[in-house]
């Protein structure tokens, strides 16, 4: 799976407040601010919060590089989302990228902009060790 610029742009100008999620048809529209994974840590309190903690502990390759971005509320008259709902990060190492975003309520997705668009949650066994498997298998 090769590094796809166009993607990876997309995203980036995403979270740079560039685009909405319209522009890329995801959760309608939206502003991101970057922020720590300590402040993710002591943000978010949705499901499956210990996920970038097994990834900072069992591939800290790939936490090196993850920017990790939440939802603002955007301007006057447009949609208002809760400060602490979901959370997304971008890994982008230069020669691979994909995206993730952990929902609130129980969802964990994972795209790349090629090859893997993919979802799991409270329906699963293991959710997070799926997604754990998926980014291993993408050999970054």
């Amino acid at each position: 799976m090769s590094l796809n610029l166009n993607f990876i742009k997309q995203i980036k100008r995403l979270f740079r407040k560039q685009l909405t999620h319209n522009d890329i048809s995801l959760l309608g529209y939206a502003i991101f601010e970057e922020e720590t994974f300590e402040e993710f840590m002591r943000r978010y309190d949705g499901d499956y919060k210990e996920f970038y903690t097994l990834v900072k502990t069992s591939l800290p390759l790939i936490f090196k590089h993850l920017h990790f971005y939440r939802l603002v509320n955007p301007e006057e008259g447009k949609p208002k989302f809760s400060p602490n709902d979901d959370s997304f990060a971008l890994f982008d190492n230069g020669k691979k990228s994909f995206a993730l975003l952990l929902d609130y309520y129980g969802v964990i997705c994972i795209w790349n902009g090629t090859n893997i668009n993919w979802e799991t949650g409270y329906w699963a066994d293991d959710a997070v060790q799926d997604v754990i498997n998926i980014i291993k298998e993408m050999k970054l």
